[in-house]
């Protein structure tokens, strides 16, 4: 089990975008240790099955950007048989998320409401209701290969690139990708000093999640 606070930025950049930008992230940043041993390669596959209730509400919080919202996912990686289970809780400007290896239903109710739990005493303001986890189903599949970097200056911030993005609305099966790319940088509640050229190069920032992706282009 795991858990943490951090600020997450991303920007959407085309492949043309991407390909002149590379050269700078690739200055600034080493691929990222920790990855590289887990996959003995720069770049795997993650495979994410989002999970909503029947009327969708943590959906329609990432569509009307609410400023208070969670997002609950299984994630593995590669062809790894290891799941885990993800709960990501955005409360303004900062990104909480906590996982744990995938358990029985029981369990995982358990551990969902044990973390937000913990969420509501850091974040006085967020609303924590129970959820059974019995009550949520899968709503959407995305996948897509990622490349995860670390700072020269600072190992502790990360930055990953997302392409070849592939996504399912569960209700209808239908396969997309996108050729777009996702760059995001993650940096720790502790280092929110940490500042690099990369912010102007990239552009404006934009608030985003891959879990709209079905439901935005179907």
């Amino acid at each position: 089990q795991e858990s943490f606070m951090r600020s997450e930025l991303k920007w959407i950049l085309n492949r043309s975008d991407l390909h002149q930008i590379l050269p700078k992230i690739q200055k600034q940043c080493l691929i990222n240790q920790e990855r590289y041993r887990l996959n003995q390669s720069s770049s795997y596959t993650v495979n994410n099955i989002y999970y909503d209730n029947y009327n969708f509400d943590f959906l329609q919080d990432t569509l009307n950007g609410t400023p208070k919202r969670i997002k609950i996912r299984k994630r593995s990686y590669n062809q790894n048989n290891d799941e885990f289970l993800e709960i990501k809780a955005k409360v303004f400007d900062n990104t909480f998320k906590a996982r744990t290896k995938i358990l029985n239903q029981n369990e995982m109710t358990n551990y969902l409401n044990q973390t937000l739990a913990e969420i509501y005493l850091q974040e006085k303001s967020f609303v924590s209701n129970f959820i059974n986890f019995k009550t949520l189903k899968p709503v959407a599949k995305i996948q897509y290969n990622r490349q995860a970097f670390e700072f020269k200056t600072n190992k502790n911030v990360t930055l990953t690139i997302d392409q070849s993005i592939n996504f399912m609305d569960l209700r209808y099966k239908r396969n997309q990708t996108t050729s777009l790319s996702i760059v995001e940088i993650k940096i720790p509640t502790t280092e929110k000093k940490f500042t690099t050229t990369l912010f102007k190069d990239l552009g404006p920032k934009r608030s985003f999640s891959k879990y709209a992706l079905p439901f935005l282009y179907y």
